[in-house]
């Protein structure tokens, strides 16, 4: 029999293989109700995926949801500091949003399959406003843990931050369109399989940074939860079904070729897929459609790539090398243009 040595187990073949199912929504940007229409239809597909495993006898170990699929707060606060304490806050506020948490917890622990949802998380840290988080995190039916949250480090310009805000007039137009967040500050390992293996979750366009994904991957090793999956949660509505879904998409392939690691991706108005470690898309689902996106992949599948040893210094040094080359046919050029002039006078 293969065993797989990870955090401290040794976890057989069978044991490391994970049936998936990544939602796909497809309620449009422009739909003025696309938020509670969104819920409804991933919980909808949700109920049907647990459904269908039970009818076909299939194990189904997780659901993966698209970015900030519940328009749900999570509250963080320290325990020496009161909501009623923050700017537009409330106890009673407070108590809305902790009963809706709660009644999410309770349709998982129904459901009986791990769900990693994507939500907003409010942190209570300094009066007078909370900071807020786009955040992925797991509910696992048999305990109500929830230190297991990964908040998004890299953030949109425009969408989720504005540069140089403090600096502009209170007045400027795009104060009012761009909506201020907070960025998370580490990654986080997700443990599945009771702990035996882990995954790592990126968020919507954190996708696009090699960089980024393999330094996560790096510190997690080095706590000792290397993570063995990787997942991504999108939300491509902004993009209306145009190329750019076709794009993003890529970026998925591509990192798990460099990480060696198989890749999930959950996406609302875009591609829904499952990859493997080599790049093969084994499972997508079809453009402009609600759909459950079911596949296995195996934690026995990842490998310590190149690329984590070597990094980014493949593109660096060929980047120099065209400044050298630019700089050497400029220099040439210049003598020769003095030797004409010289010939000529």
């Amino acid at each position: 029999m293969v065993f797989f040595q990870t955090a401290g187990f040794r976890i057989s073949k069978s044991e490391s293989n994970l049936t998936v199912a990544a939602l796909q929504g497809n309620i449009p940007n422009k739909d003025l109700d696309r938020t509670i229409k969104t819920l409804k239809q991933l919980i909808d597909l949700t109920k049907k995926a647990a459904q269908n495993a039970q009818t076909e006898k299939q194990p189904l170990d997780l659901i993966v949801f698209p970015e900030i699929a519940c328009p749900i707060l999570l509250l963080k606060y320290k325990p020496d500091l009161k909501p009623a304490e923050f700017d537009l806050w409330t106890d009673k506020a407070a108590d809305y949003w902790e009963d809706r948490f709660e009644q999410l917890q309770i349709f998982v622990q129904k459901l009986g399959v791990p769900v990693i949802v994507g939500l907003s998380t409010l942190e209570f840290e300094k009066p007078p406003k909370p900071k807020q988080l786009n955040s992925a995190m797991l509910i696992d039916p048999k305990n109500d843990r929830t230190e297991y949250r990964y908040d998004k480090m890299r953030l949109v310009m425009f969408g989720e931050y504005l540069p140089f805000r403090k600096y502009l007039p209170e007045n400027f137009f795009l104060n009012k369109l761009c909506q201020e967040i907070g960025g998370g500050t580490k990654p986080v390992a997700i443990p599945l399989n009771g702990g035996r293996f882990f995954l790592s979750v990126n968020i919507c366009y954190e996708s696009t940074m090699p960089h980024l994904i393999r330094n996560q991957i790096l510190t997690l090793k080095k706590q000792g939860k290397e993570p063995a999956i990787l997942v991504n949660m999108s939300n491509d509505s902004w993009f209306n079904f145009s190329q750019q879904i076709d794009q993003h998409l890529a970026t998925h392939v591509f990192h798990a070729v460099e990480n060696r690691r198989p890749y999930i991706t959950a996406t609302n108005n875009g591609f829904s897929a499952i990859i493997d470690s080599r790049g093969v898309i084994q499972k997508i689902g079809k453009r402009r459609e609600a759909e459950i996106v079911v596949g296995s992949v195996s934690a026995m599948d990842c490998e310590t790539p190149v690329y984590h040893y070597i990094g980014d210094l493949p593109p660096i040094a060929c980047m120099l090398g065209i400044f050298v080359l630019i700089f050497m046919g400029r220099y040439k050029n210049g003598n020769r243009t003095l030797v004409v002039n010289s010939y000529t006078a």
